[in-house]
């Protein structure tokens, strides 16, 4: 029962939490889903185990929760990324109760990542109460296929795109922190237990290496043919 009075307590501190303004210029991008990969090994560690909220699914197997995409948008034109997610879709923790039964600890859900500081927004919904549009994690690797790929300087368009991104290397979110006051190193297993937050599928460095060599390759076989 300990995580259960953790996130209870954390949950009543961040009543008083201020929302996150949002964005405003919606953007066509083909329908995908977020892939959350998670350490199972860090909620073991911690006597934790996860599943699926609401439209997200589950693979306990790969510790993999995917999580439906509703809308891309940005604050400005060009602008930072803001990827929406579904308002149920989310991750439920849960402890080992009475006769070893799981009993529900937290779930976040209706998750938003902004390109713009790297963060993850989402709802915390606890026994004891709930913290709304709540700053969580901040990612310290980020990759894009928008934006100087890292998804900060998007122009807008009318026309349907496809959106890729893979977010890493989590730590808790500077006003989760100070919200969570002494009780702030007994979560930080929440960011290391977040593998990698994914949206389609972003290429690996080396294949942006092949792509600019393909590009050279062909401007110089242009300049050739012009000077010939």
């Amino acid at each position: 029962m300990k995580f259960l009075k953790q996130f209870g307590a954390l949950a009543l501190a961040f009543a008083a939490a201020g929302a996150a303004s949002a964005a405003t210029i919606t953007q066509p991008f083909t329908a995908v889903s977020a892939k959350v990969t998670l350490d199972t090994s860090v909620l073991t560690a911690n006597k934790l185990t996860a599943g699926a909220a609401g439209d997200a699914t589950y693979n306990a197997s790969t510790g993999v929760v995917t999580d439906p995409l509703v809308s891309v948008s940005l604050a400005a034109n060009p602008g930072a990324l803001n990827l929406a997610f579904s308002s149920t879709g989310g991750i439920s923790f849960y402890s080992a109760g009475l006769f070893g039964l799981p009993v529900n600890v937290a779930t976040i859900k209706n998750f938003s990542f902004d390109l713009a500081n790297n963060t993850l927004t989402g709802d915390l919904v606890t026994p004891a109460g709930n913290a709304l549009n709540q700053a969580l994690l901040v990612a310290g690797n980020v990759q894009s296929n928008f934006g100087g790929v890292d998804g900060r300087n998007v122009s807008s368009s009318t026309a349907t795109r496809s959106v890729a991104l893979i977010a890493s290397s989590f730590t808790l979110a500077p006003s989760f922190r100070a919200l969570l006051g002494t009780n702030a190193s007994s979560f930080e297993f929440v960011g290391t237990a977040i593998k990698s937050f994914t949206v389609g599928t972003v290429p690996e460095p080396s294949t942006y290496a092949m792509m600019g060599l393909g590009l050279v390759g062909i401007a110089a076989l242009a300049r050739r043919k012009q000077q010939a």
